[in-house]
């Protein structure tokens, strides 16, 4: 695990900001120079380097509007939304940017609220001092998805030009009182300008835009105060928002972004309090889990992850499966994580769900 003091800081405005998207367009005049490494992961969830397209635009516009926040800020962009097997190909982005040593680490994409799947990764990438930025997901009230229901990302929501959630800012919470699990934000998400590909920019509304603008206050605060990690400016930007009025704290846990107030807020900010995990979106139960995983004919493709974390923890995983449903008939591993990406029959599968060594799973797919 690294500190404030052991991990080398990139002072002032020098902050690298992860994005896992659609790709940039670094050759777009607003990014021209800011992107340190791009990646991605193909169809068949195997890294390589990317091919400099953003076919969709989201990726580039998200990376503008983060990067303007922090001026000389960089980008490291893993393209890996496009496309199938949409959850093991981003679980290979996530292993690879635990490698990268990102300062921020923007994740402006959301799935089904109860998938657990990617929960050890967004904890192994805090343990490592990036901070984890989340999209709430444009669901609306009981929308909120995952990865921003992990209780260790800074999940944020879209805001009005009053400053009150819009109408599809995902969240979590009780509809009745004043308790919220998520998101923990809310930033401006409406008519958000920023750069397209083609060299020209363009507005866009949404949680992922108003994700983009907490990753880069995020990424100033980093630059201006080496001495918190990355939980401690999680909890400094949540404790100096602005309340939410009475009548929406069941739609935000803590308020509105006030990056003004954060930059001139000394001394350490107090712990931040987990939210209520009875308010979290409850996991598949064990046949819902199979209705996703079991669609259409086999093989199936699907992500478990071990209780262990390690390369012997997954081969002895799928070894104590085989021997009850017979061999996988492919096997990828990503150690770090304790995860394996496996297609199996649907055997193998209704035993891996029955599994307590297996802590979590999911379809390799989103569809």
């Amino acid at each position: 695990m690294s500190s404030p003091s052991s991990r080398p800081r990139r002072l002032g405005a020098g902050a690298l900001i992860g994005i896992i998207d659609t790709g940039v367009d670094a050759v777009h005049p607003a990014l021209a120079g800011r992107v340190a490494q791009r990646s991605a992961v193909d169809l068949n969830g195997v890294l390589g380097p990317d091919d400099g397209a953003d076919r969709s635009g989201h990726g580039t516009h998200l990376a503008g509007v983060a990067t303007a926040s922090a001026p000389g800020s960089r980008v490291v962009s893993c393209r890996a939304l496009e496309g199938g097997a949409v959850h093991a190909r981003l679980l290979v982005a996530l292993d690879w940017m635990i490698g990268q040593r990102v300062d921020v680490l923007l994740l402006a994409f959301g799935t089904w609220p109860g998938l657990r799947i990617f929960d050890r990764a967004l904890e192994t990438l805090t343990d490592l001092d990036a901070l984890v930025v989340t999209a709430a997901g444009n669901g609306g009230p009981g929308g909120l998805l995952s990865p921003a229901s992990s209780p260790s990302t800074l999940s944020v929501g879209a805001a009005g030009v009053d400053g009150r959630p819009i109408a599809r800012s995902g969240s979590a919470g009780d509809p009745l009182g004043d308790r919220c699990y998520g998101p923990d934000l809310l930033a401006p998400g409406v008519d958000v300008p920023g750069p397209v590909p083609g060299g020209v920019f363009g507005a866009r509304s949404g949680t992922s835009q108003a994700a983009a603008v907490v990753a880069g206050a995020a990424a100033l605060v980093r630059g201006r105060r080496p001495d918190l990690d990355a939980r401690g400016v999680r909890a400094l930007l949540c404790a100096t928002a602005t309340p939410p009025p009475e009548e929406v704290r069941h739609r935000v846990r803590f308020g509105t972004l006030d990056l003004p107030a954060a930059l001139k807020a000394g001394g350490k900010p107090p712990a931040l309090r987990l939210p209520d995990p009875a308010l979290r979106p409850p996991s598949d139960t064990a046949s819902a889990a199979l209705d996703r995983m079991l669609r259409g004919f086999g093989p199936y493709e699907v992500v478990l992850q071990h209780a262990g974390r390690d390369a012997g923890a997954c081969a002895a995983g799928i070894d104590r499966l085989a021997a009850a449903s017979g061999p996988p008939r492919r096997v990828r591993h990503l150690p770090r994580l304790g995860v394996s990406v496996v297609s199996a029959s649907a055997d193998f599968v209704r035993a891996a769900v029955e599994d307590p060594e297996v802590v979590a799973l999911g379809p390799a797919s989103a569809r």
